[in-house]
């Protein structure tokens, strides 16, 4: 069964990658051309059947971006290129990030009042 919703936000997640690498890469053509060869990668997968396919993509993407920002602040020579390494994600990595965020926001309301008085 297709989702729209789902396949909507996907095609919006392979713009923004596409438009992150765009941006970070900048005037570096050489960076440009890898980078763009990872999103193309990274977009050729099959859409997600489910939500959590996606989130699980989301962060695969957040991932892949964060690689090339800090490549953008390594100093040269210092440590290898992210253009070298795999653009893949582990998800069972990135799913422990959301359990943690989760049981880090706990309790995420205000607990109840509390009052001596019966009702």
């Amino acid at each position: 069964m297709r989702h729209p919703f789902i396949e909507d936000q996907w095609k919006q997640l392979c713009d923004r990658v596409n438009q992150s690498a765009e941006h970070l890469a900048g005037d570096q053509d050489d960076v440009a051309s890898a980078w763009a060869q990872q999103v193309d990668q990274f977009a050729q997968q099959d859409p997600p059947g489910s939500y959590p396919d996606l989130l699980r993509r989301v962060a695969q993407a957040a991932d892949l971006v964060s690689t090339w920002r800090d490549d953008q602040t390594l100093v040269a020579g210092t440590q290898e290129s992210a253009t070298d390494r795999p653009a893949t994600s582990d998800p069972v990595e990135s799913e422990d990030w959301v359990t943690e965020a989760g049981m880090e926001s706990f309790p995420a309301s205000d607990p109840p009042s509390w009052t001596s008085a019966a009702v």
